[in-house]
């Protein structure tokens, strides 16, 4: 996991961001989340944000990391991915209880990545937007 001493700075909130991204875009078959979802522009485009924007896009993907991610990573862990695979592989194995936890924490995490009341800043349209704004701001 991601180490979890506090953003104090705008670096170290994309920092943060990043790392805890890159993470979670590693279970994105699993969650069965498509690759759009997943987008992150260059380090040079993020930083021209405004502190308020990059901070909303922090701390609502700390709060799912720290809640919805854990409990489906806690659950992951727990079996050998080999393991798991072969569960998925074998129709009968659905009424396992690891399989029920594993299908229930990944609906939860699925249902907070994707939703509509995500955070604009993992929102590619909003995030775009915000990024356009500043740069014309920045040449006035």
């Amino acid at each position: 996991m991601v180490n979890d001493k506090p953003a104090r700075s705008k670096s170290d909130m994309i920092t943060q961001i990043k790392l805890r991204w890159r993470v979670l875009e590693s279970f994105r078959e699993q969650l069965n989340i498509l690759e759009e979802f997943f987008y992150l522009p260059e380090n040079e485009d993020l930083k021209i944000l405004h502190v308020n924007f990059i901070r909303d896009g922090y701390k609502w993907l700390k709060a799912i990391y720290e809640t919805e991610f854990a409990e489906f990573h806690r659950i992951w862990k727990l079996i050998p991915a080999k393991q798991w695979q072969s569960y998925k592989d074998m129709p009968d194995m659905d009424d396992l209880q690891e399989v029920i936890l594993l299908k229930k924490a990944k609906f939860n995490l699925r249902a907070k990545l994707v939703s509509r009341n995500r955070s604009d800043f993992f929102k590619k349209g909003k995030l775009h937007g915000q990024i356009k704004k500043r740069l014309k701001e920045i040449k006035k």
